[in-house]
């Protein structure tokens, strides 16, 4: 298959995969298809910072842990006050029994680890208290950042010249920047005018545009530093020209938290 068409079609698919588990009402899609996005992310993040080759097991779990808190605030929120309760203490768990280990770098994988809950976790069970509660601000916030995307690729492919961050992203420019957070804002816009289950108006549609574009970038960039510490070009090979999951919802890790 070209190349081109398998990029193609594989985007597409994502797109509508979470576009109508975002937009449809129903919860139960919603959690199948963000717990195995949760447990792909957690599983790529593990291989960027070799913990999969220590404890695979732990890797496992972990993902596992994620989901559990995942679906514990989608199902009802009656339990996720007990839930949270039980996620701490697993991390606490692993802390303690950390302490009487031998191995020298247990304490940064430990840190690693925990630091993998805030960064895939954290931003996942808020994105699905937003379905349960806000899903048109969720659906917001997913389209401002496919616009951010387009914007930036479209502007900084014909005129990006001054480099944002060449240390980590050679490729981005400050033009596709400024070309991607117009986008944002066309579509906040846009949408905060259309709609009135946003529950925002065209001021402050334009704010929040600004403000995922920011943090949209930013989330890619991090993403980036964490892909060039581990000396590969992508996340993972989930997603056909496109790479892996995490290559697809760095952007939404940093911009689900603010929304």
């Amino acid at each position: 298959m070209n190349e081109l068409v398998k990029r193609s079609l594989s985007g597409i698919i994502y797109v509508a995969l979470i576009f109508s588990a975002i937009y449809i009402d129903c919860m139960p899609f919603f959690l199948v298809v963000f717990s195995f996005i949760a447990f792909a992310a957690h599983w790529e993040y593990a291989e960027l910072n070799r913990l999969h080759r220590t404890r695979p097991l732990r890797v496992i779990l972990d993902a596992l842990a994620s989901i559990f808190m995942i679906n514990s605030a989608g199902l009802t929120s009656f339990l996720l006050g007990p839930s949270l309760g039980i996620f701490i203490f697993y991390l606490l768990f692993i802390l303690v029994r950390s302490l009487y280990s031998n191995r020298s770098e247990q304490p940064v994988e430990i840190s690693k680890i925990i630091f993998g809950h805030i960064y895939i976790t954290l931003p996942i069970t808020l994105a699905t208290l937003l379905k349960d509660s806000y899903p048109s601000i969720l659906l917001t916030a997913v389209v401002a950042i496919w616009a951010n995307d387009t914007g930036a690729y479209i502007v900084g492919s014909r005129i990006g010249k001054n480099r944002l961050f060449p240390s980590l992203s050679p490729k981005k420019s400050w033009e596709g920047f400024f070309g991607g957070m117009l986008f944002s804002v066309i579509s906040t816009t846009l949408l905060a005018y259309f709609l009135d289950a946003t529950m925002f108006d065209v001021t402050e549609g334009i704010i929040l545009g600004i403000v995922i574009s920011v943090f949209a970038t930013w989330g890619d960039l991090f993403e980036s530093m964490l892909k060039r510490n581990a000396g590969v070009k992508d996340s993972g090979s989930l997603i056909p020209g496109h790479g892996g999951i995490l290559d697809r919802i760095d952007s939404m890790l940093f911009v689900i938290p603010i929304t």
